[in-house]
């Protein structure tokens, strides 16, 4: 669940799906314009607040890859099944892209969950951090969007 905040009217365009990412300082400006993908539709009214649930997508073209940040490789995925995964991560960093009609930027909000909490359900994560950036729209994925 990715959490959206809509502070004007009209409509949220979703970019691609989000992804698991390792460095939300640095990361979301570094990733290759070819993860990015097609555009999408979120309606959100003014002024609230909503959650983006998305589901695990399938096929070749959904493969992590990793990025060079500062030297560093960072790994980037669509693996959202790894929440669950065992051992339980302390924290996970979730990015998600959007834009306005005329794709002139392509804006971020990077999101750290932390564990919170155990209960007889499983495990609960809460918004620990979120990060926002922009950069401009890439031409590449605006050839892709549809």
């Amino acid at each position: 669940m990715i959490p959206l905040r809509n502070g004007g009217a009209g409509i949220a365009l979703t970019v691609g799906l989000p992804l698991l990412v390792e460095d939300c300082l640095k990361e979301p400006a570094a990733l290759p314009e070819g993860v990015v993908g097609r555009l999408g539709t979120y309606t959100l009214p003014s002024g609230t607040a909503d959650q983006l649930a998305y589901f695990q997508p399938r096929g070749a073209q959904y493969e992590g890859g990793s990025v060079e940040v500062d030297g560093s490789k960072r790994w980037y995925g669509w693996d959202y099944a790894e929440f669950g995964s065992s051992p339980k991560p302390r924290a996970r960093k979730v990015l998600v892209w959007y834009t306005d009609g005329a794709r002139r930027k392509l804006r971020w909000t990077c999101t750290t969950y932390r564990l919170a909490r155990k209960t007889h359900y499983g495990e609960e994560y809460r918004v620990h951090a979120q990060r926002y950036g922009s950069r401009d729209y890439p031409a590449q994925a605006d050839a892709t969007s549809g």
